[in-house]
């Protein structure tokens, strides 16, 4: 009797897949920009669970799917100044040199290594890399020939890395760490010529009698004496930190929401900030006022004298990138994920050309894009993803069918036998 049941939940199980089947499933978590990148006229925005999404305010806009990267879904990437594409993987990272269609391992020590952030140096071929390994540690590394090398230029040990920051200029960097053995100490790796040098500063600052417990640098000021501003952390809570040589430690914010990034608007001067609630901004030496202009925000970008952010792509923002206007008081939309077209266009050879074009039949109907199919057969079987029904899934969902129904007809057969 219970190998009887076992069999009629397992041929119910199958036939259930028959019915109402949609070829679509969900891609690990709802599309949600993280970083704006630039390659010459293109923007790229990395979205966790996703990849990257190619295009140019104008359209049109493509994607390289996960898949074709690495497994590790929640990657950062940066864009060297040579066009090259480098995705952190949970150790080492992958590297793109022919515009994201195949992606390549690095080697040597830091492949072995989990980087939690890797930038490009702006206007320069090099690339750094912050790194920790199994036993804790952080480690800064510079490659400047698009990552087949990686040199070791800094190592902290007993700490845990929290991010790496370098300015416009190229010239000074700024890596978050937090000491390993209590009583915890949060500190910046700073190097002000370019990176030849680092020294160790101790950032201290307490947040309702507790010290911080991570700091995450967000911007460099690029006037003098060039203010590192940092997001400190204390459980749930984070404040916004402006860090001067030779100051104290000033704090200007304080939310119970994520503190994500920082720019000026080149616009009008004033300092915006990207936050899980939306955009603060001030003008001048006044206080930070939050700005109705969206729900959220998880990054900034300064092009050609405009401010871009990142936005919320359903309601109320409608939006997955936004160019800022007015003081950041107004908002354009520049993308929204139902705008991609398809897959960017590669060899069929390479990753993306192998993995993506089936990748976006399954998932494209989660970024809210319809693609064309033909009418489900009249069994209410299911068809195969991209249009046409598939005859092993058609004789699967037959069968499954025929065997529930045989299966109940055997049983009734049964039962009236046993009441008899």
């Amino acid at each position: 009797m219970k190998l009887r049941r076992v069999q009629a939940l397992s041929i119910a199980a199958m036939a259930s897949l028959c019915v109402d089947a949609d070829p679509a499933q969900a891609h690990g978590g709802i599309p949600a920009p993280q970083q704006i990148l630039w390659r010459g006229d293109s923007m790229l925005i990395p979205t966790p669970y996703w990849g990257l999404f190619v295009g140019t305010p104008g359209g049109p806009w493509h994607w390289i799917c996960d898949e074709a990267i690495n497994t590790y879904q929640q990657h950062t990437f940066a864009v060297g100044g040579d066009g090259t594409l480098y995705a952190t993987d949970r150790a080492g990272m992958q590297v793109s040199r022919d515009g994201g269609c195949s992606w390549d391992n690095i080697s040597g020590p830091l492949a072995g290594q989990y980087v939690l952030s890797v930038k490009a140096a702006p206007g320069a071929s090099q690339v750094w890399a912050l790194s920790s390994g199994d036993a804790g540690g952080s480690s800064l590394w510079i490659s400047d020939d698009t990552g087949r090398s990686w040199q070791l230029r800094h190592e902290q040990k007993d700490t845990w890395p929290s991010g790496l920051l370098i300015s416009a200029d190229a010239q000074i960097l700024a890596a978050g760490v937090t000491t390993a053995a209590a009583p915890r100490q949060t500190q910046l790796l700073v190097s002000r010529n370019a990176g030849a040098t680092f020294s160790v500063e101790n950032v201290s600052h307490f947040v309702g009698g507790q010290p911080l417990s991570q700091l995450s640098p967000l911007w460099i000021d690029p006037q003098p004496p060039h203010d590192i501003w940092a997001a400190g952390r204390v459980d749930t809570v984070t404040t916004l930190l402006q860090i001067s040589p030779g100051s104290p430690v000033k704090e200007h914010l304080r939310l119970a929401v994520s503190i994500f990034d920082m720019l000026r608007d080149p616009q009008t001067g004033q300092i915006v900030v990207a936050t899980a609630a939306g955009l603060f901004a001030r003008s001048g030496s006044g206080p930070f006022a939050q700005l109705s202009t969206l729900s959220t925000s998880r990054c900034l970008s300064e092009r050609g004298g405009s401010l871009f952010a990142c936005a919320w792509n359903f309601q109320p923002d409608l939006a997955a990138i936004v160019q800022l206007r007015s003081a950041a008081s107004q908002r354009t939309r520049i993308f929204q994920y139902q705008d991609t077209q398809g897959p960017q266009s590669c060899p069929a050879t390479t990753a993306v050309g192998k993995t993506c074009p089936m990748a976006w039949n399954v998932y494209a109907a989660q970024l809210g894009i319809e693609l064309k199919k033909d009418p489900p057969p009249a069994s209410g079987c299911a068809q195969a993803p991209g249009g046409s029904p598939s005859k092993q899934a058609g004789l699967l969902c037959s069968a499954a069918l025929l065997g529930l129904a045989a299966y109940r007809r055997i049983s009734r057969r049964r039962s009236q036998a046993i009441r008899t």
